[in-house]
């Protein structure tokens, strides 16, 4: 994004343009409420951990 900024700074027009478009699509979106956000992770938080995973090495000197 930052990139992409900086490209556009010689062409305000089409950066304001970009911009507001942006904004626009943003306002259509659908919202989620905190309250249901925070809920669903206080769920997900009660959840055990999944079994956590161990490398082994494996032994190439058999070759």
């Amino acid at each position: 994004m930052l990139q992409e900024v900086k490209e556009l700074e010689p062409h305000y027009d089409l950066k304001n343009e970009l911009l507001k478009r942006q904004l626009e699509e943003a306002e259509k979106g659908p919202f989620t409420d905190g309250a249901e956000v925070f809920k669903k992770l206080r769920e997900k938080m009660k959840k055990p951990l999944p079994e956590t995973v161990a490398w082994q090495k494996i032994d190439n000197s058999k070759n």
